[in-house]
């Protein structure tokens, strides 16, 4: 039994980096005036098998928006793409300023959390003390919110217009190409403080179920109790 659980244990742990960094979670939404002028223009014009197969799934109305969900690795380098177009653009740059600090300290709680979870690997693996897997796995769920907060640090000046298309290119006319309406992080990224609370029941559990001679072994060993 106190191989399984700390196998489990850690393994939930390391489960949370992958979840990071692969599963899907930012969600996005653009609306775009431009969009649905194109789309209605290519209508009227005969469309193509394309347009037919974006209009079945929008009952036939020419689409105004565009929605996308995105994993870290995937904004990341998209992000990373508009920043080598934007080096290059008259002050878009210091357009971006407001974005700066936020993302800087999303991305410091987020490398903070994934070495939470390799401490709480090892902690599982390693420590006689498995309430150290239990202290590191509440700061694992600390971490979590305080990423949630940073990360609506980030996306409240681009909610408010503040950081937009037309602020970064200058002109009214941006806004017609698209405005983002909803940046949001989906629901997969609470699996990653829900896996830090299941590890500590499942340390909860394990240490109840410990037979009363092996309890008693291990506060000994902790110097929680006295040798008769």
């Amino acid at each position: 039994m106190k191989y399984l659980y700390k196998f489990v244990a850690a393994l939930g742990a390391l489960a949370t980096i992958p979840i990071l960094f692969f599963t899907e979670l930012f969600y996005i939404k653009m609306s775009s005036t431009a969009l649905e002028g194109i789309v209605s223009i290519l209508q009227m014009a005969g469309g193509s098998s394309a347009l037919e197969e974006v209009l079945s799934q929008t009952g036939g109305k020419a689409p105004n928006a565009i929605a996308e969900s995105l994993s870290f690795y995937e904004i990341f380098d998209t992000i990373n793409s508009f920043k080598n177009v934007a080096s290059n653009g008259d002050g878009i740059g210091d357009k971006l300023d407001a974005l700066v600090s936020p993302a800087i300290v999303f991305a410091v709680i987020l490398a903070m959390i994934i070495i939470c979870a390799v401490i709480t690997a090892i902690f599982a693996i390693f420590a006689k003390n498995n309430r150290k897997v239990i202290y590191t796995s509440v700061i694992g769920i600390g971490l979590s919110f305080m990423a949630n907060e940073a990360f609506e640090a980030i996306a409240a000046p681009v909610l408010d217009g503040t950081v937009s298309l037309a602020t970064l290119m200058g002109s009214v006319w941006g806004g017609l190409i698209g405005n983002i309406d909803t940046f949001s992080l989906l629901s997969n990224f609470w699996f990653i403080p829900a896996i830090f609370g299941a590890i500590i029941l499942w340390t909860v559990l394990y240490n109840y179920t410990l037979p009363e001679n092996e309890k008693r072994e291990r506060k000994l060993m902790l110097g929680e109790a006295d040798e008769e």
